[in-house]
């Protein structure tokens, strides 16, 4: 396999360092929680700093007593907040807000993004 380009653009997570490494928390709601990233360039020069909003799951939510609760609710729900930001022109879509990406876990000690694979593929 040839060698990766890096791309031109990455938006980054920024990792607080110390003895557990972790992502810097920015706050949370039932929807998700944003977390502080960075925009950068191919040589790591910063160009902005990003709020970076993950959509939660698996977790309750505070839901007027006459919305469904159910994934395909909250899911949608999520996709039509993210596209009320679009008007904003700080918003950088990704492409993720309305398609799931696959899960990756963020590992802040090594500073590297894990993609689960099955152990047999």
């Amino acid at each position: 396999m040839p060698a990766e380009i890096p791309p031109p653009l990455q938006v980054c997570a920024v990792v607080q360092q110390g003895p557990a490494p972790s992502l810097v928390l920015l706050g949370s709601s039932w929807l998700g929680r944003a977390y502080l990233g960075a925009l950068v360039d191919a040589h790591q020069g910063l160009h902005g700093w990003l709020e970076l909003w993950v959509q939660s799951s698996g977790e309750p939510t505070l839901l007027d007593e006459r919305e469904v609760g159910t994934n395909p609710e909250i899911d949608a729900r999520w996709k039509r907040w993210a596209a009320s930001l679009s008007g904003d022109p700080t918003f950088i879509a990704t492409g993720f807000e309305s398609t799931h990406p696959l899960p990756v876990w963020l590992d802040p000690a090594k500073g590297k993004a894990v993609v689960p694979r099955d152990s047999s593929s």
